[in-house]
């Protein structure tokens, strides 16, 4: 089945980023969830082929390539492209639907209060994370200067250990990501897409922990 025979709920629950690419284009996938992508862009008069290519650029396979066979130059500029620009995509939508979902849910028993603001939180260190490593360290690292790089690596590292907090909490609030039986179609798309922001960003900290940074400090050792 193609992109364009899938229903609106169906991409918006089971689709990375379906939902930004819906609201975009004002395609109702609550109310109009059970309409395929096909007819509601006909019923627009939306170019198709446009609307896929806009959900695919945000789809991506598991990655199972071995990133310590690459040089830090590939390994950084993938780093870059895949999880900094990804996580810059992923966090407005994703308080968007949190906020949607308190608001309309705030008299359920397992309404996830609070989401929206930790996303927040979250976006904001995240974002100051990512410009330190995009202004400093990686620069640094590029050098080659693995000395000059310790003291901001080692505040990434921790920087690093806050986000798993985040990530932990996050888990707590949405009990690992299993919405209620009676959850709307906007609450299951928000769980799910917290699930790939949760994958993501874990494999983003381990790419850069378990690889670059040990790779610098182990550089520097050698130097010493």
């Amino acid at each position: 089945m193609t992109l364009a025979q899938w229903r609106l709920a169906e991409l918006a629950i089971h689709y990375p980023g379906a939902t930004a690419v819906l609201f975009k284009h004002q395609l109702d996938f609550c109310q109009a969830g059970q309409t395929t992508l096909a007819e509601a862009a006909a019923a627009r008069q939306l170019d198709i082929e446009a609307l896929i290519s806009a959900l695919t650029k945000y789809q991506t396979q598991a990655d199972d390539t071995d990133w310590s066979q690459y040089d830090s130059d590939t390994l950084i500029a993938h780093i870059l492209h895949r999880y900094h620009e990804r996580h810059r995509q992923q966090f407005p939508e994703l308080i968007r639907l949190a906020e949607r979902v308190e608001l309309d849910n705030a008299n359920h028993a397992a309404c996830p209060s609070g989401l929206a603001l930790l996303l927040m939180d979250m976006q904001f260190s995240l974002e100051t994370h990512m410009q330190k490593e995009e202004q400093v360290l990686f620069p640094i690292i590029l050098s080659g200067t693995n000395r000059s790089a310790l003291a901001p690596l080692s505040r990434m590292r921790e920087e690093d250990e806050a986000h798993q907090a985040d990530l932990q909490q996050l888990q707590q609030i949405t009990h690992q990501f299993t919405p209620p039986r009676d959850a709307s179609i906007t609450w299951q798309a928000l769980y799910n897409n917290l699930q790939w922001l949760h994958r993501d960003l874990q494999q983003h900290i381990q790419l850069e922990n378990d690889i670059l940074f040990a790779r610098v400090e182990h550089g520097h050792r050698s130097l010493a």
